[in-house]
């Protein structure tokens, strides 16, 4: 895997995350201001540590250090994906940016995984 890919700008799960990264921070900008230091910070910040912890797993020496940090990129998209149907369920975003977001999330979780599956295999 390390001689395909020359950097994680290469890897489509961090391609992906970065535009699932880049929509929340579009949307959020439109929340109420007083949900500014709950949700919208915590939202923020579990979306950006998904591109971030791909990028810094594939700098990794071991594949273990690379798994654990996708692992955690996993864990991360699953608290978007609850603090997303909570905005969504406060009517802080409308059925199609809520729809367009939830399908990031799921081809985000599914190319966590494959990378994980890849990971696991060179180990």
């Amino acid at each position: 895997m390390a001689d395909a890919v020359k950097s994680f700008h290469d890897l489509a799960a961090w391609q992906k995350a970065m535009e699932l990264m880049t929509v929340i921070y579009q949307v959020s900008q439109k929340f109420p201001k007083e949900a500014l230091y709950n949700l919208t910070c915590q939202l923020r910040r579990d979306t950006i540590y998904i591109p971030s912890s791909i990028a810094e797993g594939q700098g990794m020496s071991s594949p273990g250090e690379f798994q654990q940090l996708i692992s955690q990129a996993r864990d991360s998209l699953a608290e978007v994906e609850t603090q997303i149907i909570s905005v969504s369920n406060l009517g802080y975003l409308e059925k199609p940016e809520f729809t367009h977001i939830m399908e990031l999330i799921a081809q985000v979780g599914k190319l966590l995984q494959e990378l994980l599956s890849t990971i696991l295999k060179t180990k």
